[in-house]
């Protein structure tokens, strides 16, 4: 078993992962865990876990049922936070010909920008103490209907609940490879 887990980490390594742990750092394969809840929804959270675990089944890291005693990737939803994205001006006259005091209207979103941030930290098999962490965000950003708003208020929050879904996803997997250490696109 040792044998076929240093190839697959070290197939892994040639695949775009290098080694992002120390020297007697936890070894594959890992086991996903969900940190503590720091969100209302056990669904963004879930979302994040199942992107850790999609990342390390696709380079074969990933410990199966009869790996007990794993190593473990703990991953942790720290904030969902929602902004207004695609701010319009609307102007009306209300009233009369145009002037300045008669001239209404207020700024309206035409979309919401979701962003998910979450920590990710490595417990070395047979350990309670985790060591290496690593913090990232991931943005989703939805626009509104046709009409260009984001329809009342269940509307609204079945959208947030979807996008912050869809960004933790995303966020689990972005942990997973800046811990092991693989470099991504998108890195500065």
């Amino acid at each position: 078993m040792r044998l076929i887990s240093a190839f697959l980490f070290a197939s892994a390594i040639g695949c775009g992962y290098h080694a992002g742990l120390e020297a007697g750092e936890a070894r594959a394969p890992f086991a996903i865990e969900l940190g503590r809840a720091s969100t209302p929804s056990s669904l963004i959270e879930s979302s994040a876990a199942a992107g850790a675990r999609d990342e390390l089944a696709a380079v074969g890291l990933l410990a199966g049922a009869s790996d007990s005693g794993a190593a473990s990737i703990v991953v942790q939803i720290l904030a969902v936070e929602t902004r207004a994205a695609g701010i319009e001006s609307t102007v009306e006259v209300c009233g009369g010909t145009p002037s300045a005091s008669n001239v209404c209207g207020s700024p309206r979103a035409r979309g919401i920008e979701v962003i998910v941030r979450g920590r990710a930290r490595l417990r070395p098999r047979g350990s309670r103490v985790e060591t290496q962490a690593v913090d990232l965000e991931e943005h989703e950003t939805v626009a509104g209907t046709a009409g260009g708003t984001l329809n009342g208020a269940a509307s609204s929050e079945v959208v947030r609940e979807t996008a912050a879904r869809a960004a933790a996803r995303r966020l689990g997997a972005r942990l997973v490879r800046r811990l092991l250490g693989a470099a991504e696109p998108d890195d500065p």
